[in-house]
């Protein structure tokens, strides 16, 4: 938020609670149309398409056996795949698409694997 231009017509009561130091971003950075963040900076956006990455293996099993009422990790990538309008994609190990394609497709959701 220190990068971002302060709202026309805000002006601070003091310094207390002001953000201190040297912004992240020294001027605005030119769009590309691709942006990267975690998933906990998605929360109310929305993209056309979303990657959602799980290098570890294992990643696959947590979708057909977890429990989304208590498992947090669960409700994180719920949240990363419904921030896509158009297209979310799922990158996981080789050795696990298989797994993860038939518990989609067994509920019903369109599935390619490349």
């Amino acid at each position: 938020m220190k990068a971002w231009p302060p709202l026309p017509g805000a002006a601070p009561q003091g310094s207390k609670g002001r953000p201190a130091g040297k912004p992240t971003l020294s001027r605005p950075q030119s769009a590309t149309g691709i942006r990267t963040n975690n998933v906990h900076q998605l929360k109310g956006d929305e993209a056309d398409g979303v990657l959602l990455l799980l290098p570890d293996a294992g990643s696959a099993q947590p979708w057909a056996t977890a429990d989304p009422a208590t498992d947090e990790v669960l409700r994180i990538w719920y949240v990363a795949v419904t921030r896509a309008r158009r297209l979310a994609a799922i990158a996981l190990p080789e050795s696990e698409t298989g797994t993860l394609a038939e518990l989609l497709r067994g509920r019903d959701v369109l599935v390619r694997v490349v």
